[in-house]
C-alpha cells in the first residue's frame, strides 16, 4: 500500500530481509530514494548493494541474522516515529475505503474486494494473481494472522493454478483464487483438473471484459493519437464471455453476479459448496485502484 512507500520514504535507515530491492518492491526506486540508508539481509552476496549505493549488506540466513541482530538491538519507544507511520496507514486506508463504496450503477471492483474480505473465513488461504487483481488485493484485503495471503506475481494467469497447488498441501482449509478475465483465460482448463481430482478451490473473477491495467498507461502514451489508441485498445478489449457456463461445463459450480445486492449472498453459496466454484462478478470497467504515492 501507499503508505508502506511513505514510510520507507520518510525513513532514515530501511531494512530489507531477503528482499531483491527492485523496481516494483520500490516504486522505480524512489521509495525508499536512492539516498536513503539502506541494511540488505539476503543469502546471496550478488543481491547486496545491487541498487542502492548507500547499503550495508549482511550476508547470511535470514532467520540466523535476525537472531543475532535482536540479541544486540536496544528497545526504544520512537512515539513520534510510530504516530507519524499510523498517520499515513490512517490515510491510506480512507482512500481505499471510499474506492469501495457502491451506488446504483455496475459493481465497483473496490465493492467486490471489500465484500469478498469481510466474508473470508478465519483459516482461508487466498492467491491473488499479478496485474490489478494484485493491487486490488494487496491493498483492500483486510488479512487476520490466521490467514495466508500469496500474490501470484510474474507470469499472469497462475493465481488459478497456485490456489490449486495450495489446496493439494492444504486439503482441509478453505482456498479461493482472486482473478481477472484476461489472467483467468490462459489457465482456465485447470478447472478440469479440479473437477477430476476433486479439488475444491473457490474462484472469485473479476470479469472486466478487459486486460485493464493496461488501458491507462496506453492511453497516456496515445495522447493525440486517437487512432493509434482505438487500435491499441481493441486489443486489450473482450467479447463478453459467461465464465459461470464455462465453469459448468467443466463440471464445477459457476455462479453470475451483475447486481451489487446480489453478490454477499451469491458469494456464501459458493462457499457452502463441496466442490470447484466459480463466481464471475461482472464489474465496471472504469474501474482503477486508487492512484499510487509519487515521492516528492
Amino acid at each position: 500500500m501507499d503508505c508502506a512507500n511513505q514510510t520507507t520514504t520518510a525513513a532514515d535507515l530501511v531494512i530489507y530481509i531477503g528482499s531483491m530491492i527492485s523496481d516494483q518492491t520500490t516504486l522505480n526506486f524512489t521509495a525508499p530514494s536512492k539516498d536513503t540508508k539502506i541494511l540488505q539481509i539476503d543469502i546471496d552476496g550478488a543481491e547486496l548493494g545491487k541498487n542502492y549505493p548507500k547499503t550495508y549488506g549482511v550476508m547470511g540466513d535470514a532467520k540466523t541474522v535476525m537472531d543475532q541482530l535482536e540479541a544486540v538491538i536496544e528497545e526504544k519507544s520512537r512515539n513520534e516515529w510510530r504516530a507519524k507511520v499510523k498517520e499515513f496507514v490512517a490515510k491510506d486506508l480512507a482512500r481505499w475505503d471510499a474506492n469501495a463504496e457502491q451506488g446504483d450503477g455496475p459493481i465497483q471492483t473496490g465493492f467486490l474486494c471489500k465484500t469478498f474480505s469481510d466474508m473470508l473465513p478465519d483459516d482461508a488461504i487466498i492467491s491473488a494473481d499479478t496485474g490489478w487483481s494484485a493491487t486490488w488485493a494487496s491493498c483492500t484485503f483486510r488479512t487476520k494472522p490466521t490467514q495466508k495471503f500469496m500474490r501470484a506475481g510474474g507470469s499472469l494467469g497462475w493465481g488459478f493454478p497456485a490456489a490449486i497447488g495450495a489446496k493439494c498441501g492444504n486439503p482441509d482449509k478453505p482456498v479461493f483464487a482472486f482473478v481477472g478475465d484476461g489472467a483467468f483465460y490462459y489457465h482456465l482448463s485447470e478447472l478440469e483438473t479440479a473437477v477430476r481430482y476433486g479439488i475444491n478451490v473457490n474462484v472469485i473473477l473479476n470479469n472486466n471484459s478487459h486486460f485493464n491495467q493496461c488501458i491507462p498507461y496506453v492511453a497516456e502514451a496515445y495522447v493525440g493519437d486517437e487512432a493509434g489508441y482505438e487500435v491499441y485498445r481493441n486489443k486489450v478489449e473482450f467479447r463478453p464471455t459467461n465464465f459461470a457456463a464455462v465453469a459448468d461445463a467443466f463440471g464445477a459450480k459457476g455462479f453470475r453476479v451483475t447486481d451489487p445486492k446480489d453478490l454477499k449472498e451469491t458469494i456464501e453459496k459458493a462457499m457452502a459448496i463441496d466442490g470447484p466454484t466459480v463466481v464471475e462478478v461482472i464489474t465496471d470497467p472504469t474501474c482503477a485502484p486508487v492512484p499510487a504515492f509519487i515521492a516528492e
